[in-house]
């Protein structure tokens, strides 16, 4: 660091960031939880894209160095930092190591955006099928713009893991007395032990429903 101190780097990858003119490797970037910024190498980030840097007071700009087009635009924050405009990071065709985590906002938000990845059925079924309300906050919440608005096809394993029991077929049978149907449920593992024991059954009389 700047400042003398050592941090821990937990993961290591290799990816393209995305601009409208070409695509930029980002080589050797590093995953320093620690750090509260993503910051760039300068040096490096232009050694390896053939491109220059072009600072002002209040904005810099990345340009090509062959064709001078500007790929990227930057922003002075107050804190002194040149804060780039979003843009999107793709996991390099060559790499054989994860890109764990890259920022849609460079000096902000931290979030891995996939070109692969744009529908509301692929993300419901990545994030672990949460409501939809829920999937548009986090999408919102990282800036990931989706294709569509609205799942478009049932989710059979959401409806399977918010059921609690099978469902039973509608029955037209009366009882006019009691014991003739007794109805018997197991239950658990319970996580928490009473008197030593980890399930429990029970017996409901239909007629009564005494329990």
């Amino acid at each position: 660091m700047g400042n003398g101190c050592e941090v821990q780097i937990t993961h290591v990858g290799l990816g393209n960031l995305l601009t409208a003119n070409r695509s930029l490797c980002l080589r050797n970037f590093l995953c320093v939880p620690d750090i509260k910024r993503n910051l760039l190498t300068v040096s490096q980030f232009a050694r390896d894209n053939g491109v220059f840097f072009e600072f002002h007071s209040h904005n810099c700009f990345f340009k090509d160095a062959r064709t001078k087009a500007i790929l990227l635009e930057g922003r002075l924050t107050p804190e002194g930092l040149y804060e780039l405009h979003s843009f999107d990071v793709l996991r390099s065709r060559g790499c054989d190591r994860d890109c764990s985590t890259i920022a849609n906002n460079v000096a902000s938000e931290a979030c891995l955006v996939s070109k692969d990845c744009v529908s509301l059925e692929v993300w419901h079924k990545c994030l672990g099928h949460p409501s939809l309300n829920v999937l548009k906050n986090a999408l919102s919440s990282c800036n990931i713009v989706v294709s569509n608005k609205k799942l478009s096809v049932v989710c059979l394993p959401s409806l399977q893991g918010k059921a609690h029991k099978l469902p039973f077929h509608l029955s037209t049978t009366e009882y006019d007395a009691p014991f003739q149907l007794i109805v018997l449920d197991v239950w658990g593992p319970a996580h928490t032990v009473s008197d030593g024991f980890y399930y429990y059954i029970s017996f409901i009389d239909v007629y009564s429903k005494f329990t």
